[in-house]
């Protein structure tokens, strides 16, 4: 073996030495931090795949699971199930009323509008996302929404106009 080839594998395994040693050092040090981490919950049941409407449900409240639920986060539980069940009509029907209790939940009028919009009450979803953004002025996701629903729905001649 020359110089130059012994050299080329030195360099080689002392690389490997090195990312080996960070590897089991940053192994070692998560371990270490998610046993001395307080107040960590134990490991939850939760499915593999959560769809956007069960991440709202988690996200939506910082209470605890000891904490009973407000009678308008009950309504939007329920919706979200009837929502999950295709019960597009009966969710509608609670989030009006959650909505009416808590009109500054965005995710009520987030759900809400994609009731209307699977029942093709299009005009219906475009007010019910006017009026979240009316009492929710800096969320980015009625704003979205309702950008995207005039993009696709409302004006779609301008996507035509842009693609020719």
């Amino acid at each position: 073996m020359n110089g130059k080839n012994f050299r080329t594998l030195y360099y080689f395994i002392t690389l490997l030495v090195i990312t080996v040693i960070f590897i089991v050092a940053g192994l070692y040090l998560i371990g270490k931090e998610q046993k001395t981490e307080t107040g960590a919950k134990d490991s939850e049941d939760t499915p593999a795949e959560e769809s956007p409407i069960q991440e709202d449900v988690v996200n939506q409240s910082d209470q605890d699971e000891d904490d009973e639920l407000s009678p308008d986060q009950v309504l939007y539980v329920s919706a979200v199930e009837d929502f999950e069940n295709k019960n597009y009509q009966e969710a509608i029907n609670k989030l009006n009323q959650a909505i009416a209790a808590n009109p500054n939940n965005s995710s009520y009028y987030s759900l809400k509008s994609e009731a209307e919009i699977l029942l093709s009450q299009l005009e219906e979803a475009k007010k019910t996302l006017e009026a979240g953004i009316t009492a929710n002025p800096d969320s980015e996701i009625l704003n979205s929404k309702l950008d995207t629903l005039e993009k696709e729905y409302f004006f779609p001649e301008d996507q035509e106009a842009t693609r020719g």
